[in-house]
C-alpha cells in the first residue's frame, strides 16, 4: 500500500515508520529554534525600551538643569550633551564587543561629580536639585544595564544541540533508500531548519550585525537638547 502527500507517493512502511522518526526530529528542532527566536525578539524589544529610557533620563536631566537657572547648572548642560554624544559616537560602536568606552565613562564621572556639587540658593532650586540627583542616580544604573546586555547571547550549548539534531536529520536522510518524491520532500526539512538557525544566529547578538539595537532614542534626545533654549 502507498500514501499520497501533495502528489508525492510514499510507501506505507516508509510513511508509518521511517517518516515518523523524520517528523519527530524535525518537530523537535523546529520547536527549539522557534522558542529561541522568540526569546531573542523579547530581549531585543526590552533593550530598545531600556535604551529609550536611558536617553529620556539624560533629556530630562538637561531640562532640569535649564530650569535650575544657575550659571553653574547651565554650564553642566554642555557636560551632559558631551556625555550623550559620546554614547552614540564612542561607546555604541564598541557594544558589539561587549566593552564600554573609557571616554564615555570619564565624561560620566566628571558630570556626576559636578551634579553633586550644585548648590541650591532657594527653595525652588532645592526641589529641582533633588530631581537632578534622582536622575543622576538613575543614569549609571541604566548605563550598566545596557553594557551588561551587550554581552548577552545564547550559550554555545544551544547551537551544539541544534547542529547535532540537524546532523542526525541529514544522516537519517542519506541512510534510507527513498523514492525520488520522498527525497525531495525530506531534503526540504534540513533546509528549513538551516534557515531558522541562520535567523537565530543573526538575531542572537543585540548590538551586532544589521539586525541590532540602534541608538535612535539617543539621537532623538540629542536633537531635543539642541533645540532647547532658555
Amino acid at each position: 500500500m502507498t500514501m499520497n502527500y501533495f502528489g508525492i507517493v510514499i510507501p506505507e512502511a516508509h510513511s508509518h515508520g521511517e517518516a515518523e522518526v523524520q517528523v519527530n526530529l524535525f518537530a523537535g528542532c523546529a520547536i527549539l529554534l522557534i522558542f529561541l527566536l522568540n526569546e531573542n525578539q523579547v530581549n531585543h524589544r526590552q533593550l530598545e525600551s531600556s535604551a529609550a529610557l536611558e536617553a529620556s533620563y539624560i533629556n530630562s536631566l538637561d531640562c532640569l538643569l535649564l530650569r535650575f537657572g544657575h550659571p553653574q547648572a547651565i554650564a553642566l548642560r554642555e557636560d551632559a550633551f558631551l556625555y550623550i554624544q559620546s554614547i552614540v559616537e564612542d561607546e555604541w560602536p564598541n557594544l558589539h564587543k561587549g566593552i564600554q568606552s573609557d571616554k564615555t565613562h570619564m565624561l560620566w564621572r566628571s558630570l556626576s561629580r559636578k551634579l553633586i556639587a550644585l548648590d541650591p540658593e532657594n527653595s525652588r532650586q532645592s526641589l529641582l536639585y533633588q530631581d537632578i540627583l534622582t536622575k543622576g542616580d538613575q543614569l549609571p544604573t541604566a548605563r550598566e544595564s545596557r553594557l551588561q546586555a551587550s554581552a548577552v547571547g545564547l550559550p554555545d550549548v544551544f547551537f551544539y544541540a541544534i547542529m547535532v539534531c540537524i546532523t542526525l536529520l541529514l544522516i537519517r536522510n542519506g541512510a534510507v533508500i527513498q523514492t525520488s518524491g520522498v527525497t525531495i520532500l525530506e531534503a526540504l526539512l534540513p533546509i528549513m531548519l538551516g534557515a531558522l538557525l541562520a535567523l537565530l544566529v543573526i538575531t542572537d547578538r543585540p548590538f551586532k550585525g544589521e539586525y541590532c539595537v540602534h541608538p535612535t532614542a539617543f539621537r532623538n534626545a540629542i536633537k531635543s537638547i539642541k533645540t532647547r533654549t532658555s
